[in-house]
């Protein structure tokens, strides 16, 4: 068979196959991009080399005066319209984790001179750089300063606390990012109980993890300090180093921030703990978020 009789035979294929999706209303199914593995030993030593840069190119805040501005109660800042457009969370995911950021100490140890980070979670609440995150990041007395790493690598130093409530354990922060433009989450507080939830986070340096669960409920309950504070409590899972990070709705609106976490035991006594029930996911509703800001009175 000659090369040009080939050709038409291939063209009659084509055409054939195209008429017959047109009339049945088929398509090629939709191929999903290869997913990109987190290397989180090689993201953790970065942390530390980008804190090391900005701190010797003094661009970083002393942590004794980031501490001083906690007492900053109110700030004006313009948060971005909430989703009504209900998503998958694979959408949750793509969608948000631009977004979603490594909050980390900055600190030297005793054993050499090279500087050190630690790691939580936090999220934009603005596209200038305006960031939220727990307050009880602040009790750690070790650090020099605090940086925060988006999901694409770059690190940015924190610039001032525009706002923040200890009793709410919650933070806003200005980052310095030098004109770059973050991902903002929007924020819609007042999710019912029994609604899907994601959460997005870095539990003990696994960068960027997706747990998904329900809200169970919303609490009283007293904190250390003796305060009673509002509590969303969610069956997400999370851990050490998610503290800070964005609890989504089912349309990919923050509806709270991860805080804590509560064991219960069967037999629990000064000195023993045995037979772990059940943990209770402690997260502050994102209206806490709100209190923070000036908003808009409504005419």
């Amino acid at each position: 068979m000659t090369t040009k009789a080939n050709t038409r035979i291939w063209i009659a294929s084509l055409l054939l196959v195209a008429t017959f999706t047109a009339e049945t209303g088929c398509s090629q199914p939709t191929v999903n991009p290869k997913p990109i593995p987190v290397n989180d030993h090689k993201r953790s030593q970065e942390l530390s080399v980008k804190a090391a840069k900005l701190i010797d190119a003094k661009k970083t805040t002393p942590i004794a005066t980031l501490t001083k501005q906690l007492k900053r109660t109110k700030c004006n800042i313009t948060l971005p319209k909430p989703s009504k457009r209900q998503m998958t969370r694979p959408e949750i995911y793509r969608k948000n984790v631009p977004g979603v950021l490594i909050i980390s100490g900055v600190y030297k140890c005793k054993k050499c001179v090279k500087w050190h980070t630690t790691a939580a979670s936090g999220f934009a609440v603005t596209a200038s750089g305006v960031i939220a995150t727990n307050y009880h990041l602040f009790a750690n007395k070790n650090s020099s300063t605090i940086i925060a790493t988006t999901h694409d690598g770059k690190a940015y130093p924190v610039k001032e606390v525009l706002a923040a409530n200890q009793n709410d354990d919650v933070v806003l922060l200005q980052l310095d990012t030098s004109g770059d433009k973050l991902t903002p989450m929007p924020i819609s507080p007042y999710t019912p109980v029994g609604s899907d939830v994601t959460i997005i986070s870095h539990p003990t340096h696994r960068f960027y993890t997706l747990s998904q669960g329900v809200i169970s409920r919303y609490s009283l309950r007293r904190n250390k300090r003796g305060k009673t504070v509002h509590t969303m409590e969610t069956t997400a899972d999370f851990a050490k180093g998610s503290s800070g990070a964005p609890v989504f709705d089912s349309a990919g609106n923050v509806t709270g921030i991860v805080a804590s976490t509560s064991s219960v035991y069967y037999t629990q006594t000064k000195d023993t703990q045995k037979n772990l029930q059940m943990v209770f996911k402690q997260c502050v509703p994102a209206a806490s978020i709100l209190k923070l800001i000036n908003l808009p009175t409504k005419k």
